[in-house]
């Protein structure tokens, strides 16, 4: 996805490896976050609550992301609103 054409509120999914932990995607959904910041360059910061040790994490960058996990597939959700 465009990760820049994400908003706040948005939720992004990951697969990063397979059932044996080898860094390869399988197809299978690992992971899902939240956007909870985007900042003036268009770069996203997800939330999410599993982390090392089950420890939550907050607002960690998408580049930082991508940096330690270049294999991966990413799958953004965008969420609309409808009011009536």
């Amino acid at each position: 996805p465009y990760f820049s054409s994400m908003s706040v509120g948005d939720i992004l999914q990951v697969d990063w490896n397979d059932a044996n932990s080898n860094s390869v995607p399988d197809g299978y959904v690992d992971h899902t976050m939240i956007v909870t910041r985007k900042d003036s360059n268009g770069e996203i910061f997800l939330t999410y609550h599993s982390g090392a040790n089950g420890i939550p994490v907050f607002e960690k960058s998408i580049s930082t992301l991508l940096s330690l996990k270049p294999n991966a597939r990413w799958y953004g959700w965008h969420l609309y609103t409808y009011l009536d």
